[in-house]
C-alpha cells in the first residue's frame, strides 16, 4: 500500500514537517534533497531552537512523514519512562494516529523508544507499528519510525475467533503460568495470521510470548519477552 493524498510541494512538505514537530520548537526547515527510501519523499534537516537538529522525510503523495531521526543524543534524564511512554501517547492521537496501543520500550543516551501499535476492535495490529523516540529530558518528541503504519495501515475484516481461549489456553505447556492473553494480528512469511497472544512465564520468571492461530489452534511463533534496567524487548 503506497501513500495516497495529493502532490505536495518542496515548500509545503517544509511547512507540513514543521507543524508536525511544533512550529513552536522549530527554527528552520532546511530542504537536502530526494529521496526513495520509502516512496518518493522530499528529505529535510530541521533546526530546532534548542539548538538540537531532526533529519526527517516527508512523502510527495499526502505528506506523511515516513521517519525523523534526532542528531545528537541526551544525556539528560528528567522523566520517568511512564511520563514519556504517556506523551508519546498523546503526540500520536493529535497526528491522526489513533487507537495506538503500547508494546515495547528501550532506552539509550537520554532517550526512550517505544513501539506504539494501532488497535482495532480491541484487536491488536502488528503490522501497524509506529516507533517514537521520546527525550527522556523534557518528553518531546525527536524520532518517528511510520512507514510499517503507512504500508500497512487499514480497516481490516477480523473473523471471530475459531479456537476459543479455553482451548488455546489447553494447548499450553502446563509448566508455565499464563499471566495474559489477548487477539492480535501478526505478520509471517504466509501473510497475516489473526493469534491468541499468550504471556506465559516459567517459575524462574523466563516470560514468553506465544502465539495460538485463533482459526486452527496450531501455534504459529514463540517469543522471549527480555527486560532490564533499560527496558522490554522481544526475541
Amino acid at each position: 500500500i503506497a501513500p495516497s493524498g495529493p502532490e505536495i510541494s518542496k515548500d509545503e512538505a517544509g511547512r507540513m514537517l514543521t507543524e508536525f514537530v511544533g512550529a513552536e520548537r522549530v527554527a528552520n526547515a532546511g530542504y537536502t534533497g530526494d529521496s526513495d527510501i520509502f516512496s518518493s519523499c522530499y528529505e529535510f534537516i530541521l533546526t530546532l531552537k534548542d539548538g538540537n537538529t531532526l533529519t526527517a522525510g516527508i512523502t510527495k503523495a499526502g505528506g506523511h512523514v515516513v521517519y525523523m531521526l534526532p542528531d545528537q543524543a541526551n544525556s539528560e534524564v528528567v522523566l520517568t519512562e511512564g511520563d514519556c511512554i504517556d506523551q508519546g501517547a498523546r503526540f500520536l492521537a493529535t497526528h491522526g494516529y489513533e487507537n495506538m496501543a503500547v508494546n515495547y520500550w528501550r532506552r539509550l543516551d537520554g532517550i526512550l523508544t517505544v513501539n506504539y501499535a494501532a488497535t482495532q476492535d480491541g484487536v491488536l495490529l502488528y503490522p501497524d507499528l509506529v516507533k517514537l523516540q521520546i527525550s527522556l529530558k523534557d518528553g518531546q518528541v525527536v524520532g518517528i519510525e511510520a512507514a510499517n503504519y503507512l504500508t500497512n495501515h487499514r480497516a481490516r475484516t477480523i473473523a471471530p475467533p475459531v479456537v476459543t481461549e479455553e482451548e488455546a489456553r489447553a494447548k499450553i505447556n502446563q509448566a508455565l503460568t499464563i499471566e495474559r492473553m489477548r487477539r492480535c494480528i501478526i505478520p509471517l512469511d504466509e501473510g497475516e495470521v489473526q493469534c491468541w497472544e499468550i504471556t506465559a512465564s516459567f517459575s524462574d520468571d523466563e516470560q514468553y510470548l506465544i502465539y495460538v492461530d485463533t482459526a486452527t489452534g496450531i501455534e504459529k511463533t514463540i517469543l522471549r519477552i527480555m527486560q532490564d534496567d533499560e527496558g522490554i524487548v522481544t526475541q
